[in-house]
């Protein structure tokens, strides 16, 4: 907004808006209609949580911003929520209770809250007549909403963020015929649960749909009219994990086909699918917008549909896929490039994974820059792949894999975790990745890294490593150094003093270590240095001074250090004052704001 509009707006709002600062008197006019707030600053503010008042005021809104606590809405906003004249109320904070003062707020139009704690929603929430909007934030927790939800005929947006945990949706939604967005429908068995109460609902957006292992007659999917809804912009269709024992790979097969959406969608998710084949809308002709696939647990398919025709598919994800051997084995004419598009891709759980691109060697991922890989054992390399710039490993891998990363010149951040087969780097490993920046290793059985210290960057709970070595002069470029549960390190290298560029330092979980050494000072770029957990660490070198560019130090759990850093009478206090910004066993100590 530009400046003189956004004055403009102040001075016309400002008789009716009020937003409390921590720490300053709160002006409460009886011309206010909108209040927004944080819990820790209001309270503060009133001292006693029970004293809000709001005498004479008849608020229109009313915004609590995220907290990292949870708490009942009801201890601190009892005087808020007999605000009747209230029309929106959006609450960020993990509510563990819905007050029942909230569902006698018959003007309410707005409600939106954080279910952090609330399993169920009570009953009572469905006497908001008048609600048009309900959304539900971090609801992982959530079983039910009210089963008479069908009486709010002016519902038109319902967005529950996580819904995983949610048992059933309640019946007879196809009555709330304003509703333009669900994010998620769950089949049941009975009448007034069945796919057809979506068929007079013009929804868009996302929606999801679940238990479909409930639809009795895969001819039904069809009366959903999902091709007729042409604002739908991403679509699930999901079926309980371990429904295939009571249904055919037919069934499946006829209940997909009969689920096409409109061309116009953009993101399709496809859970547990448990048919060998993927129905023929699933191509370029079909779905010509598609920008993002998920395809998880569908755990007999052994071809994928041509995804690599999708002209605008941008991001792919394939989880659980147990009998696929190749993410592609289309045939490609008249100068086609497979995956035209495509810039990030992500593969778990595939164990009989033997190759990307079946076949031919046709130019394909023209534009991947990041590829996650989980968990796939038989796949023997990557191809060339001119763009990537991330990558990231973890599970089960083939001896060779590591071995064909030194084609990937344009790596710039690389991350190997928890591969149990993985006791030492190949030869020449990493020699033509002058790109690199950053280099994450977590949870390795390795006990060296002579051979890749070139171009380290994180180093992440590797115990049986010795102290770092080798060279590093080519690590200027380096920003964030992560050293983490190294029990084994003993010393920092002075070869670390050639990262002139360090912004960030992090040293967690080292019990070896016993000193700081004096050269950490010459690190001129360093602003931030976090030392936590080493419970040896307890003295700095003689010659030690910190970085004049440091404007934050935390010291955590090292007791000993911790004693002689406190302010204002400890031995190292003098070396640290000067830090801007410093927190010392769970406390600031000191924080000055320049």
């Amino acid at each position: 907004m530009h400046d003189l509009m956004h004055d403009l707006a102040v001075s016309i709002m400002k008789h009716e808006t009020c937003i409390p600062e921590h720490g300053k008197v709160m002006d409460i006019r009886k011309t206010l209609r909108h209040l927004s707030f944080d819990i820790p600053s209001i309270w503060a503010i009133l001292d006693n949580k029970r004293k809000l008042k709001f005498p004479g005021v008849s608020l229109r809104s009313l915004i609590c911003h995220k907290d990292e606590f949870t708490y009942d809405m009801a201890d601190f906003s009892s005087s808020l929520l007999k605000q009747q004249n209230l029309r929106a109320l959006h609450d960020h904070g993990n509510i563990k209770k819905l007050p029942n003062i909230v569902c006698k707020l018959e003007h309410l139009r707005y409600l939106a809250m954080s279910c952090y704690g609330i399993k169920r929603l009570p009953e009572s929430l469905t006497r908001l007549h008048n609600l048009q909007t309900l959304k539900l934030m971090n609801s992982e927790k959530l079983l039910e909403l009210p089963r008479g939800l069908k009486v709010m005929k002016n519902l038109y947006f319902v967005e529950i963020e996580s819904f995983d945990s949610l048992l059933c949706t309640p019946p007879g939604l196809g009555d709330l015929t304003n509703l333009r967005e669900l994010s998620i429908f769950i089949v049941g068995q009975d009448a007034s649960h069945q796919i057809d109460q979506l068929k007079e609902l013009n929804l868009g957006g996302s929606l999801s749909i679940g238990g479909l292992e409930n639809v009795s007659n895969t001819k039904d999917v069809k009366k959903a009219n999902l091709m007729t809804k042409n604002d739908l912009t991403s679509l699930g269709l999901l079926w309980t994990d371990g429904a295939e024992k009571t249904h055919s790979t037919e069934y499946y097969e006829e209940l997909l086909q009969g689920l096409q959406p409109h061309h116009n969608l953009e993101t399709i998710r496809i859970k547990s699918y448990q048919g060998f084949n993927f129905p023929n809308w699933m191509s370029a002709l079909a779905l010509k917008n598609l920008k993002k696939v998920s395809l998880e647990s569908c755990r007999r398919c052994e071809h994928l549909p041509p995804l690599g025709k999708l002209p605008s598919l941008a991001h792919l994800n394939l989880d659980g896929m147990h009998s696929l051997k190749y993410l592609d084995d289309e045939r490609y004419v008249n100068g086609e490039i497979p995956f035209p598009v495509l810039t990030t891709l992500s593969i778990c759980d595939m164990p009989n994974l033997v190759e990307f691109r079946r076949g031919n060697s046709v130019e394909s991922f023209a534009c991947l820059k990041e590829i996650k890989i989980r968990q796939c054992p038989k796949l023997p390399g990557l191809p060339f792949l001119p763009t990537l710039r991330s990558l990231d490993i973890s599970g089960s891998i083939s001896a060779t894999l590591l071995g064909s990363l030194r084609f990937l010149t344009s790596l710039t951040s690389l991350k190997l975790s928890h591969i149990p087969e993985l006791a030492a780097f190949p030869e020449g490993f990493l020699q033509n990745n002058n790109a690199l920046e950053t280099l994450q290793i977590d949870s390795l059985p390795i006990t060296t890294l002579s051979n890749v210290l070139d171009n380290l960057s994180a180093l992440k709970n590797c115990e049986k490593l010795t102290p770092l070595s080798g060279p590093m002069n080519q690590t200027t470029a380096l920003r964030y150094l992560h050293l983490i549960l190294l029990p084994e390190l003993k010393y920092l290298p002075e070869s670390m003093q050639l990262f002139s560029a360090l912004e960030g330092l992090q040293i967690l979980g080292c019990e070896g270590l016993c000193s700081l050494p004096d050269w950490l000072g010459s690190l001129e770029s360093l602003s931030s240095l976090f030392i936590e957990h080493c419970k040896n660490l307890s003295s700095l070198s003689d010659g030690f001074k910190t970085p004049e560019s440091l404007t934050r130090l935390e010291i955590n759990g090292c007791p000993e250090l911790e004693k002689r850093c406190k302010k204002p009478k400890g031995e190292y206090w003098p070396k640290i004052s000067h830090i801007p910004t410093i927190y010392i066993g769970g406390k600031y100590v000191q924080n000055i704001r320049r």
